[in-house]
């Protein structure tokens, strides 16, 4: 479970071995000449597939929970337990000033599971992030370094929810089903989250409604 195979045409055939004993769960394409590995003992491991050899190993301190990275960016962001998302440079392999501290905290307060559950980049403006905490999805601007819009999918007593719904309310009479997963749309102008009921919900990214 430490081997990356990598098949192309003409019977390409490369393969690399990592110094992880770890299982890797993710692998992603950037800039067309590095592939990302994330294990799941919180390394990423950057791959570069012209000099055929592991370039960088970055190391998280704490569980990365979520990571996100883009074709044409050398970064890759990482959601971790705390609630915090940072980012790595891959062409260094070093952690750059990047440091969202968790960003539920003016909507959900008392809530003590902060971690990063899905992020995503906007596929217009690098610019802009999709963060998703367990009650709550956040569009963040990091130019701006402000929250544009909190999205919150909350249902009253009686309401339907999805088919895996537990029910459970909060003091405030609600029900929040956890968000396990958000994606943008091509345009940019909508995004979708998914939660653990089996809810998928749109929103308008301008409106954040």
């Amino acid at each position: 479970f430490n081997h990356v195979y990598i098949f192309g045409q003409a019977r390409v055939n490369v393969s690399f071995t990592l110094k992880s004993v770890s299982p890797i769960r993710s692998l992603k394409f950037i800039k067309g000449i590095y592939l990302i590995a994330v294990d799941s003992a919180n390394t990423i491991f950057v791959i570069s597939l012209l000099e055929k050899k592991v370039n960088h190993t970055c190391i998280s301190k704490l569980p990365i929970t979520s990571f996100a990275c883009d074709y044409s960016l050398e970064f890759v962001y990482v959601g971790l337990k705390n609630g915090s998302v940072r980012a790595f440079n891959i062409e260094t392999g070093m952690d750059t000033i990047l440091n969202l501290r968790e960003q539920q905290t003016p909507v959900f307060r008392l809530n003590g599971d902060c971690e990063v559950t899905s992020l995503s980049i906007h596929p217009r403006d690098i610019g802009t992030l999709l963060i998703s905490y367990t009650k709550v999805t956040v569009v963040y601007n990091l130019v701006d370094n402000a929250i544009l819009h909190n999205l919150v999918y909350k249902l009253p007593k009686t309401a339907p929810g999805g088919e895996n719904s537990l029910y459970e309310y909060d003091m405030d009479g609600f029900y929040y089903p956890k968000v396990v997963h958000n994606l943008w749309h091509p345009n940019g102008l909508h995004c979708i989250t998914v939660h653990g009921d089996n809810s998928i919900v749109f929103w308008d990214a301008k409106t954040g409604e």
